[in-house]
């Protein structure tokens, strides 16, 4: 898409490409890399929406059978990108057991509803989530639970992966 790179996947990961790198030096290390021109149109992102609203109402319903009120106000859902949400699981949901049964039905009602295969990361803030997420990709469930296991997914947490964090300097030789 224009002059970099805007997806990639999981093959074209192992050659070292991630999103928003360069079109030329996606080429450089990988010669054989399919380019997929983006849909730039006026209603090129509406797929996008929809499928991410679709998504969202998977989420809240799943939250509806929890026995959380019905009314989606109030609710903490935070959709921070087309396919991130972060929730804030409720106390039913406190033990990794119960909160890993409740992303594995998510998950299965997902596919199940919108066609979509996802990955779940369960931890106790925003950022451990997110990692979990990674490490769960793709489609699959990682849970993060006490010091021990966030220690560890933090340590193993690459700063320059994180959006916002590091400088652009010294990504080669942070983690």
């Amino acid at each position: 898409q224009n002059m970099e790179i805007a997806a990639v996947n999981y093959e074209a990961r192992a050659f070292g490409l991630y999103n928003r790198i360069s079109v030329a030096e996606g080429l450089r290390r990988c010669a054989h890399l399919m380019l997929v021109r983006g849909d730039n149109g006026v209603n090129g992102m509406q797929r996008y929406r929809l499928a991410s609203q679709g998504v969202l109402r998977v989420i809240m319903r799943s939250l509806d059978a929890v026995g959380l009120p019905t009314c989606w106000v109030g609710r903490l859902v935070e959709q921070a990108s087309f396919d991130d949400f972060f929730v804030q699981l409720p106390d039913g949901l406190a033990s990794a057991e119960a909160a890993s049964h409740w992303a594995n039905e998510l998950r299965a009602a997902v596919l199940l509803e919108t066609g979509l295969r996802c990955s779940v990361g369960l931890a106790r803030t925003k950022l451990l989530s997110m990692l979990a997420t990674k490490r769960a990709k793709p489609n699959g469930l990682h849970c993060c639970v006490g010091a021990a296991s966030e220690a560890e997914l933090l340590d193993s947490a690459r700063i320059d992966r994180i959006c916002g964090a590091g400088m652009v300097g010294l990504r080669p030789s942070v983690r």
